[in-house]
């Protein structure tokens, strides 16, 4: 009785029946897979940082106006003109900046063949080297302007820590890079954690280390944090609705804190907040400590019941949280709202007024049909590349790595393979279906209305990254719904296949740095 009392299994089974020792020790070693990825997320995610040219990134100069901007104090959106009926929305930044911007990436446009993509490095050296503090100018970036200045918090951070020690314009993007990587592999490693002694860990290793996530992570861009959240945010969810297990005190609060930053940070994110349905009061822990029932659950048996104070308390700061980021998301469009009447200024000159999102919602609301034949029409033309963004994309410069995709579907595949099969109920099956279309779908709208000229008969400018945010909650449901695995017949085979995935994640990032670098610096045939 007693040998039996010390002996136990890993939720997950890889280990086996352990002596309780042994599960000390195992408890106080460091968790593999979120050591893997915090070493391939910085790795190559620092490399990215160095490799991609700086204001290469996709929007780059825009971002880093907008984050110079909150870095100043400059939270809300700022009108600086209206041009032909049409407002712009900007703020003062660094001359510097503008000049580091018009070296090199025009060069992108016009390849001769067997030349270098890169252009001027030379000159693109001498602008890094311009200084922050010089004179400024009046720069419009409407479509950053309409974020909320949280999503710029660790560039603005890294920014004002640069001009502090009188930095260059170009240690100030490295910095702001730098440190925007720092929070994603912070968060991302955070939601890995909270899913130790779980297979369903690696979908979350293997969505956060997708070439389109690191590269993201590596330069500066809004959705860095963003990706983040989104993915601690799941995370969480996946513990408490598909794998039954209580909230530490420091994942209640984490899970609290996404549940009222999420939807501010991208307001298409408030689509997840339904989710926080599928979290019981019970599964939450206010304090550090020990939570209700956690020794029942450690030593296999059923948790006890939480105190009515617990549950009482636990259901309003729950209730309190998606409250709150409710309101803050309809604040901040409220205040975001006018930069929709200017996004056509991101389309080019002669079709500035072609964006007008009240409009564009009428039409969407009169005439359903059309939109049907719109969204199936943008579903048979894009599809496929929607798909293939996702899993390579690197910026707008270089296509990505079609060896890389493929390195990555198999890493995919061979997880979800070996993921114990989740078993959440009816209910939060039909609660997470219905999220997962619904986030698509605003992903589309959110384009349609804010960025697509009225009644254009197809959505424009979506891009596969922008769905990174849901790929870990769709391969969830995947898990759930598929009763296929891999026949795995004991814990070397698993651990063999583990080995797999991260030798496949390693490749895959391999060769899109590597097909980065070449067509960016040396040649094209």
């Amino acid at each position: 009785m007693l040998t039996e009392a010390l002996r136990g299994t890993d939720r997950d089974g890889f280990l086996g029946q352990q002596s309780a020792w042994e599960r000390i020790r195992t408890t106080r070693r460091a968790d593999p897979a979120t050591l893997l990825f915090v070493v391939l997320a910085l790795l190559f995610g620092g490399v990215f940082s160095v490799a991609v040219p700086q204001v290469w990134g996709p929007d780059e100069p825009q971002q880093f106006y907008r984050a110079y901007q909150v870095a100043h104090g400059g939270f809300l959106p700022l009108h600086v003109a209206t041009v032909h009926g049409a407002p712009m929305f900007g703020g003062q930044v660094p001359r510097s900046v503008e000049a580091l911007k018009a070296v090199g990436p025009w060069r992108l446009w016009d390849k001769p063949v067997r030349s270098p993509v890169y252009g001027d490095p030379a000159g693109h050296r001498r602008a890094e080297a311009g200084s922050l503090s010089g004179p400024t100018e009046t720069q419009w970036f409407t479509n950053t302007a309409a974020y909320a200045p949280l999503c710029y918090l660790p560039q603005a951070l890294a920014l004002r820590a640069v001009e502090a020690f009188g930095g260059s314009i170009g240690d100030a993007i490295a910095a702001m890079r730098l440190a925007g990587l720092a929070a994603y592999t912070l968060l991302v490693g955070l939601a890995v954690y909270a899913l130790r002694s779980s297979t369903t860990q690696w979908l979350a290793v293997v969505v956060g280390l997708l070439p389109p996530a690191v590269f993201q992570a590596a330069v500066i861009s809004a959705d860095t944090l963003t990706n983040g959240v989104s993915i601690l945010f799941l995370a969480l969810v996946t513990r408490v609705a598909f794998l039954h297990r209580r909230l530490t005190a420091w994942q209640t609060w984490s899970l609290l804190a996404a549940a009222i930053t999420l939807p501010v940070l991208k307001p298409t994110s408030v689509v997840l907040l339904p989710l926080l349905l599928l979290v019981r009061a019970r599964m939450l822990t206010l304090r550090p400590g020990v939570a209700v029932g956690d020794r029942e659950e450690e030593a296999g048996r059923k948790p006890s019941p939480a105190p009515g104070r617990h549950l009482l308390l636990s259901r309003a700061v729950l209730a309190s949280a998606t409250l709150a980021g409710l309101a803050l998301t309809a604040w901040w469009a409220r205040v975001s709202a006018p930069t929709g009447n200017g996004m056509g200024w991101v389309r080019g000159a002669g079709r500035e007024n072609t964006v007008r999102p009240a409009e564009q919602a009428s039409f969407v609301v009169h005439h359903p049909w059309y939109m049907v034949r719109v969204l199936a029409r943008t579903a048979a033309d894009h599809g496929w590349r929607l798909i293939e963004e996702l899993l390579s994309q690197t910026g707008y410069n270089v296509q990505g790595s079609a060896v890389a995709a493929c390195l990555s579907v198999v890493a995919l595949l061979l997880v979800v393979g070996i993921t114990e099969r989740l078993r959440p109920g009816r209910w939060p099956l039909v609660l997470v279906s219905v999220v997962l279309v619904s986030g698509v779908g605003a992903v589309f709208g959110a384009l349609y209305l804010g960025f697509n000229p009225v009644g254009l008969y197809e959505v424009i400018g979506v891009q596969g990254r922008y769905f990174i945010p849901l790929a870990l909650l769709a391969l969830v449901l995947l898990c759930s719904l598929l009763p296929l695995r891999l026949d795995v017949p004991g814990p070397r085979t698993r651990r063999q296949v583990v080995v797999t995935v991260a030798v496949c994640l390693v490749l895959s990032l391999t060769v899109a740095l590597a097909k980065y670098v070449l067509m960016t610096y040396v040649t094209i045939a």
